[in-house]
């Protein structure tokens, strides 16, 4: 299990372990919801992320790399995605960097 980077220098809001039959677009989904965002109110991951290739990319049936990192902002969040890690920061008035 690798841990997610750190993002921006702060401490996840919540991360967790994607399960074993788990997708990474529905781990991602599941720590959302972790988070506070409720998926029927905010724009569907779909229309912002190509949720296929997000899939592929990470998924272990195709070994990717273990260091293999995707950082996407959704729904007012960061969310940094490994092979077998999701990690969830709020991005609030940050910026880059800081």
């Amino acid at each position: 299990m690798n841990d997610p980077p750190r993002a921006v220098g702060r401490t996840p809001q919540v991360r967790l372990d994607r399960k074993p039959e788990e997708s990474p677009t529905d781990a991602v989904l599941r720590a959302a919801q972790r988070a506070g965002v409720d998926p029927l109110s905010v724009t569907p991951m779909a229309r912002v992320v190509d949720t296929e290739a997000l899939d592929r990319l990470l998924s272990e049936r195709h070994d990717p790399d273990p260091q293999t990192t995707l950082v996407v902002e959704l729904w007012d969040h960061r969310f940094a995605v490994t092979p077998s890690t999701v990690a969830v920061y709020e991005t609030g008035d940050d910026t880059a960097g800081a």
